[in-house]
């Protein structure tokens, strides 16, 4: 999958949503939006009309887990969109995952929330796009970042988690900005049969 762009709700309206149609046709769309977003939305009819437009319009639209509040803020989110039979996939950026919640909870806590997820992704039908990237710290700060399976993420744990729950994953997305950092991560992936 390739995302060729990202946008939130409030930078959405009628105008871009058909100013651009023809030139996103049958594209993908990454919503960063937080579940309580989702649920203002809702409340205000906005998001049932701005997602069916979405939708109608053809996009194929990716619902990524932003900063909620609470570890099953994204299932909020993911839940919202599946009680109007929008077609969405599900985006999971872990490290963004880890990076909210370290300093309010253990990592075994965020590691069960992550299971969770990929359990509650599966129950939905959803399929599944990864955004992964590592650090020696959850602070995220660039100058930690490193190839996956050496920084703090427990991502063999979680991709156990993967396979165990039998969501469909389309693809994993390495947010590196260092070419040798996601040459490395690839090659780490691929002798795990990610």
């Amino acid at each position: 999958v390739k995302a060729d762009t990202t946008i939130g709700f409030p930078e959405l309206s009628s105008k871009i949503c058909t100013d651009f149609s023809e030139y996103y046709k049958s594209r993908n769309l990454i919503l960063h939006q937080q579940a309580e977003q989702i649920c203002e939305e809702e409340e205000e009819g906005g998001a049932d009309q701005l997602i069916r437009q979405l939708n109608d319009l053809h996009f194929r639209l990716g619902l990524e887990n932003d900063y909620s509040e609470s570890l099953n803020g994204f299932q909020s989110g993911l839940d919202i969109c599946c009680r109007y039979n929008f077609q969405i996939f599900a985006v999971f950026d872990i490290h963004k995952f880890f990076h909210r919640f370290y300093r309010t909870h253990s990592v075994g806590q965020i590691v069960q929330a992550c299971a969770d997820v990929l359990l509650y992704c599966r129950k939905l039908n959803l399929t599944l796009l990864l955004h992964i990237i590592d650090s020696r710290s959850f602070d995220a700060d660039r100058d930690s970042w490193c190839p996956v399976f050496e920084g703090v993420v427990p991502y063999r744990r979680i991709f156990e988690l993967l396979k165990a729950s039998q969501v469909s994953c389309e693809g994993i997305i390495l947010e590196y900005e260092d070419e040798l950092m996601a040459v490395e991560s690839i090659r780490r992936l691929r002798e795990i049969s990610i």
